[in-house]
């Protein structure tokens, strides 16, 4: 499997934080710096349109920042599970535990995306309740890390620009969306463009009947590293009450990607976010 893995940087002071295992891409000249990661995702999708036998995708300068780990890991796990059409990893466990989907999680950094979503929803023919129904983890995507084959792109960027045509001929949406956020985001003035496009993934794979995918596994040792690194003291509680909570899910989705679930106890008003013990789990 041919796997190319691109890292962009912004600045050159950036370059000294990229991954050895990773293809530098040069976004110095940043012309749409605030639409963040989709224009070079046009740029590399034109650089590999005839090439059928490559999974590509492109991660931030940020990636060590993110994942806590070298990219070396990332590529073996690819190299290891071969036949998918897309590979992705959301180093943001978390959110995956807590909230029900990642819209009402985007709501709370960037008031009035839920309302956006369900309004793109709605004219997507999708039958889909933002507030009410939970998404199966393995659909949860916080960021575009994202690695595909061309059957993965050609069919993404279709429904991104569906997407788009929707949102830019309503007046009131092509304004929320290309328009300033009312929070900052790390202390910066945002768009709320790119915490929607990252989004629009799970409402891909939602629809998409012919691609395979596959997450990096949230139960894993990788995650359990990962959040004893970030919370020296109380990680492993952490990890195994993130489990709990995303087993729960599990079971309550029972094989099928978005269904209703209970506000109190699914939401991020649960009150009940606590394991019945640090074993709900196995770590594989």
């Amino acid at each position: 499997m041919n796997i190319a893995i691109y890292q962009s940087y912004y600045l050159e002071q950036q370059k000294k934080f990229l991954d050895k295992s990773f293809i530098p891409f040069d976004n110095t000249a940043n012309l749409t710096p605030l639409l963040r990661e989709q224009p070079m995702h046009s740029q590399l999708f034109e650089k590999h349109r005839n090439d059928h036998n490559t999974h590509w995708g492109l991660v931030s300068w940020k990636w060590f920042e993110k994942t806590k780990a070298k990219g070396k890991f990332f590529i073996d796990w690819i190299q290891e599970n071969p036949g998918y059409d897309l590979y992705f990893i959301d180093p943001n466990i978390a959110d995956i535990g807590v909230y029900k989907n990642t819209f009402i999680n985007g709501d709370m950094a960037h008031p009035g995306l839920l309302k956006f979503s369900q309004e793109l929803v709605d004219r997507l023919g999708m039958k889909i309740n933002l507030s009410e129904d939970g998404f199966h983890p393995s659909i949860f995507s916080t960021c575009t890390f994202w690695i595909g084959n061309s059957k993965f792109w050609n069919r993404w960027f279709e429904f991104y620009m569906k997407c788009n045509h929707i949102i830019i001929d309503n007046p009131k949406m092509k304004d929320f969306m290309y328009g300033w956020s009312k929070r900052t985001h790390l202390g910066q003035k945002v768009l709320n463009y790119p915490f929607i496009h990252e989004r629009l993934i799970s409402l891909y794979l939602y629809q998409e009947k012919n691609i395979k995918w596959i997450q990096y596994p949230l139960d894993s040792q990788y995650f359990h590293w990962k959040l004893k690194k970030e919370f020296p003291d109380v990680g492993s509680y952490v990890f195994y009450r993130l489990m709990y909570l995303i087993h729960k899910k599990l079971i309550h989705c029972d094989g099928k990607l978005i269904v209703p679930m209970n506000e109190k106890d699914f939401s991020h008003e649960s009150t009940s976010r606590f394991p019945e013990s640090n074993k709900a789990i196995k770590i594989k």
